[in-house]
C-alpha cells in the first residue's frame, strides 16, 4: 500500500502522531487509516464517549488550516440540519433517510505539534473528528479487479448515494467532488474492534506494526514492515526501539484492551443499516455561495464546469452518473486524453467524448461561460466536432457488446444514467427562454423541448427502482409520465 512521504512530516508538514498517544485528553490513537495531500486520518478510541472515531489532523500551514476550518464549518452545518430533521422530519422520506448516508461529524479542535525551527514556537494543527468508515468505493472496485459491481450491490449504492445527495441538496449544500474515492463503505463496529485489538496485541508482544498503520517517518528504509494476519503461523518478536517514536511510551495497552473489549461485547448483531456514505466535504459549497468555479475531478466534470458557465447542485448528479457507470463496468465513462491532434486540449477531448455518448453539444447554452471562448477557439475543436458523429456510441450497446451485459440490464442502467448526464443543468433554463426552442438543442421530447438534468434527484431514484423491478410497459409509462413534465417544471 502506498504511504505518505516521510518528508511530508518536515517543516510545516504533517503531525507526527504516535500509537497510544492521547489527543485532546480523550482520543487515544490506535492506528493510521488514511492520508491525503493535507492531512492524515487516524482510528482513535474516544474515552469520554466510549466509541471509535476518525481523527483527521491537518498540516500546520495556513492554507491547509483554512481548508480544514471550512470543512469543519460545513460538517457542523450538516450535523445541525440532521439534528433538526430528527425533531421535524421533512415531507420527503428519502431526504430524511439521506442524513444517514453522509458522514457524521463529532468534534473539532487544535493541537500543538513540533516546534517551528525558525521561531521556536510549536506549530498548530487543526483537527476534525468524525465517525469511522471503511474502504472507498474505488478500493471496493479494485477488489473486483475492475470487473465492476452488479445486482443488489450496485442498486443499493445508487439508492443510498442518491439519498445522501438528496439530503445535502435539500439543505443547500453542493458536494462538488463526487467520485468513487469520496463515497465510503460503512464498516462493522465489531470489525473495527478486532482491528484495534489486533494492533494493541501486537504492541503488547513487541511485534512489528503494519507500515500502513503508523507514520511513514517512523519506518526505517532497511526494515520490511510486517503486515498483520493471524494465518502467517508463528509470531516473531521485534524490538520496538526499531520504530522509535512510533508507539507512545505512555500507552496503557491493558486499559485500552479492557475498554474496547467491553464495548465489543455490548454490540448487538449487525443491523441492516446504511452501507454507503458520502464523505470528504472539504470542497463542498453552498447553493448561494460558490467558493470557486473550478470544481470536480477531471473524469467526473460536468459540461458547465468545462465551459465555466456556472453550476448548481445538478453538477453532483452528473458526477454521480459518471461514478455509477465506472462502478458498473470498472472503467471511466469519460477519460479525456490529449488527442492525436496535439492542438486539442484535455478539456476539448473531454467534450468530444461527451458528444459521442450524449449527442450534439448545445453551444448556445454555454456561450456566456468564462471559459467558453478559450475552450472553443484553442486548437481546432469545431473541426474535430464536425468530423466526429454525435451519438455514435450508444451506452446500451456498449454495455451489451463490450461488457457482455444482458439486454434488459443494459437497458435499465442506460435509462437510469442518461437523464443524469444531460447537457443542460437546471439553472441554464433560467438564463434564457430561448433554450427551450433553439434548434441546436437535441430534441428529446415530441414537442421539441429539451430535457434538463434533473434537479430533484429522487425522481432518478424512483425511476431506477422501477427500472430494476418493473416490466417494459412500466418503464415506458415512467419515461413518458415522470420525466417530460416533472423535470421541466
Amino acid at each position: 500500500m502506498e504511504q505518505e512521504a516521510a518528508e511530508d512530516y518536515a517543516h510545516h508538514g504533517l503531525y507526527h502522531a504516535c500509537i497510544g498517544e492521547v489527543i485532546h485528553k480523550r482520543y487515544h490513537v490506535i492506528r493510521k487509516v488514511g492520508w491525503g495531500n493535507f492531512s492524515t486520518v487516524w482510528l482513535t478510541w474516544d474515552s469520554r464517549r466510549k466509541r471509535f472515531a476518525a481523527l483527521k489532523i491537518a498540516k500546520s500551514q495556513k492554507d491547509y488550516t483554512q481548508t480544514a476550518l471550512d470543512e469543519a464549518k460545513m460538517l457542523k452545518l450538516i450535523a445541525k440540519r440532521a439534528a433538526e430533521f430528527e425533531k421535524d422530519p421533512p415531507t420527503n422520506w428519502d431526504v430524511f433517510l439521506g442524513k444517514n448516508h453522509v458522514v457524521k461529524y463529532f468534534d473539532n479542535f487544535r493541537i500543538k505539534g513540533a516546534p517551528d525551527p525558525t521561531t521556536g514556537k510549536r506549530l498548530v494543527h487543526y483537527c476534525i473528528v468524525t465517525e469511522i468508515l471503511g474502504e472507498s468505493m474505488l478500493t471496493l472496485l479494485h477488489h473486483t479487479k475492475y470487473r465492476g459491481l452488479h445486482g443488489d450491490v450496485l442498486y443499493r449504492f445508487c439508492k443510498e448515494s442518491l439519498r445522501g445527495l438528496a439530503f445535502l441538496h435539500h439543505i443547500g449544500v453542493i458536494h462538488t467532488d463526487i467520485k468513487p474515492e469520496n463515497i465510503l463503505v460503512v464498516k462493522d463496529d465489531k470489525e473495527i474492534c478486532d482491528d484495534a485489538l489486533d494492533i494493541l496485541d501486537m504492541i503488547k508482544h513487541g511485534e512489528l506494526l503494519p507500515a500502513e498503520a503508523i507514520c511513514s517517518v517512523g519506518i526505517p528504509d532497511n526494515v520490511q514492515a510486517w503486515h498483520k494476519t493471524r494465518s502467517y503461523g508463528k509470531r516473531q518478536n521485534y524490538d520496538l526501539t526499531v520504530f522509535q517514536g512510533t508507539v507512545s511510551p505512555t500507552i496503557d495497552v491493558d486499559k485500552l484492551e479492557i475498554a474496547i473489549t467491553t464495548y465489543r461485547d455490548s454490540i448487538g448483531e449487525l443491523e441492516n443499516g446504511p452501507e454507503y456514505k458520502i464523505a470528504d466535504l472539504g470542497n463542498a459549497c453552498y447553493n448561494w455561495q460558490h467558493f470557486t468555479e473550478n470544481i470536480q475531478t477531471l473524469q467526473y466534470q460536468s459540461p458547465e464546469t468545462l465551459f465555466g458557465s456556472g453550476y448548481d447542485s445538478t453538477a453532483d448528479i452528473f458526477s454521480l452518473g459518471c461514478t455509477i457507470y465506472e462502478l458498473a463496468v470498472g472503467e471511466f465513462l469519460f477519460e479525456p486524453r490529449h488527442c492525436e491532434d496535439d492542438r486539442l486540449t484535455k478539456e476539448q477531448s473531454h467534450l468530444l467524448l461527451m458528444q459521442e455518448v450524449l449527442g450534439p453539444i448545445p453551444f448556445h447554452v454555454f456561450a456566456h461561460g468564462s471559459l467558453f471562448k478559450k475552450t472553443l477557439e484553442d486548437g481546432n475543436l469545431l473541426g474535430a466536432i464536425i468530423s466526429r458523429p454525435s451519438n455514435s456510441l450508444e451506452l446500451q450497446e456498449i454495455l451489451h457488446s463490450q461488457y457482455l451485459w444482458d439486454i434488459r440490464s443494459a437497458f435499465k442502467l442506460t435509462a437510469f444514467l442518461l437523464p443524469m448526464l444531460r447537457w443542460i443543468a437546471k439553472t441554464a433554463r433560467r438564463r434564457s427562454n430561448a433554450y427551450a426552442t433553439n434548434g441546436c438543442v437535441a430534441k428529446e421530447t415530441r414537442s421539441g423541448r429539451p430535457l434538463y438534468r434533473p434537479s430533484v434527484i429522487m425522481y432518478c431514484l424512483t425511476y431506477y427502482a422501477l427500472c430494476l423491478f418493473g416490466n417494459k410497459s412500466e418503464l415506458r409509462e415512467t419515461l413518458r409520465c415522470l420525466f417530460p413534465f416533472k423535470l421541466l417544471e
